[in-house]
């Protein structure tokens, strides 16, 4: 029965608008949205800490939500509490919805400047950088 119960995950779906952001939870990449994201039953935290990036946008910090299914209590009841060794009650809702919002013009400028004076890119690819920024 133990090994059963170590052995369930919670999962939920992590969307972005836009897609096909980087999604972070606990500092570490774990997918690119749309995406499904799994834990072991036993890790599972109330505020598990996630980040969502994607170039050109601001990165949204948040939490991956948790919620008692009512369904999976019902479903509990019904089968004399057999399901909840299964699929426990309390676990990620179902889909986490995460909105990014487009970086201005003055605030990419800014990140390609940076970028620069960090050494992380040359003179050239910063050159190319801001005439991608400014619409060439």
């Amino acid at each position: 029965m133990a090994l059963c119960i170590a052995g369930c995950a919670h999962r939920t779906r992590v969307v972005s608008t836009p897609p096909g952001a980087a999604v972070y939870v606990d500092e570490q990449f774990v997918c690119t949205t749309p995406c499904f994201y799994e834990r072991p039953a036993t890790e599972l935290e109330d505020h598990t800490p996630v980040r969502v990036e994607r170039p050109g946008y601001h990165t949204v910090q948040g939490t991956l939500e948790t919620a008692i299914l009512p369904s999976r209590v019902v479903g509990g009841l019904f089968t004399l509490g057999l399901v909840p060794l299964f699929k426990w009650p309390h676990t990620y809702k179902s889909v986490q919805t995460f909105t990014l919002r487009p970086l201005t013009r003055e605030e990419r400028l800014a990140e390609v400047e940076e970028l620069y004076r960090r050494g992380t890119v040359s003179a050239d690819e910063y050159r190319e950088l801001r005439l991608d920024v400014l619409g060439r």
